[in-house]
């Protein structure tokens, strides 16, 4: 049977979470600290792999995928995929990239 996954401890250093950096339960958390982990560490829902390179997805994020590489629509020239960042395209954008039949519009998270 295998042993569970430890976090290794350095003497005199805190070492209350795991390691997927979530607080372990119980333990004491500061308001700072918490607002650190959510600030420094976005869920991320996945990741595109593009190229060899791992592209992460977070709630928000918009993937654009393009049938026609270099293609012109809503005052961007689209590559075969890119991640748009929250609040990059704007609406009138999204409407026009979703209306276009050479362009996917996937939108991740809630």
């Amino acid at each position: 049977m295998k042993k569970p996954l430890e976090k290794p401890s350095v003497e005199g250093v805190k070492n209350d979470s795991p390691l997927d950096g979530m607080p372990i339960e119980g333990a004491e958390t500061s308001q700072k600290e918490k607002e650190e982990l959510v600030t420094a560490h976005p869920t991320v829902f996945g990741h595109v792999l593009v190229k060899g390179k791992a592209i992460p997805l977070h709630d928000g994020d918009i993937v654009v995928t393009c049938a026609e590489p270099g293609f012109r629509r809503a005052g961007l020239e689209h590559p075969h995929m890119r991640v748009h960042p929250e609040g990059s395209l704007t609406e009138e954008q999204l409407t026009l990239l979703r209306a276009e039949p050479k362009i996917s519009v996937i939108e991740i998270g809630g």
